[in-house]
């Protein structure tokens, strides 16, 4: 489990006797929450800095991760989208910040922030139902 602001909030154990499926499923969940993680925390670290790091290729591959791993259950892609564009939302605000008055980029830059987390959340909630429902 992460702290309160992490987004990998259900590390998921892959057990000997799991199907390949859920292992997969499993694998890729670890790894996609691990890397949305990351991110998340990189964007952050970057806010107020004059020179924010260009974040497309990392969220890109972040993306596509989603759409070329096979035999992800639909009820888990829909989710992970959100999440990877709730990302892309966050990193705008963050490499605008010069172009927003302040008290407006806190509140943009927080609610952010924390809606990758509440997304994240919820992929973990999906993930654990779908998991335990096999």
């Amino acid at each position: 489990m992460g702290n309160n602001n992490s987004l990998i909030t259900y590390k998921v154990t892959v057990n000997r006797d799991d199907s390949d499926r859920i292992r997969l499923i499993k694998k890729f969940s670890n790894d996609f929450l691990y890397k949305a993680d990351k991110i998340h925390r990189e964007i952050g670290l970057s806010s107020g800095k004059n020179n924010v790091p260009d974040f497309c290729s990392e969220l890109a591959v972040l993306e596509n991760s989603i759409d070329t791993t096979v035999d992800i259950p639909k009820e888990l892609v829909s989710p992970a989208r959100e999440i990877v564009q709730s990302l892309w939302s966050y990193y705008k605000v963050v490499a605008n910040f010069k172009n927003s008055d302040s008290g407006r980029y806190a509140v943009n830059f927080e609610s952010s922030k924390q809606e990758v987390v509440n997304l994240s959340r919820n992929y973990s909630d999906i993930l654990r139902n779908y998991i335990h429902a096999e």
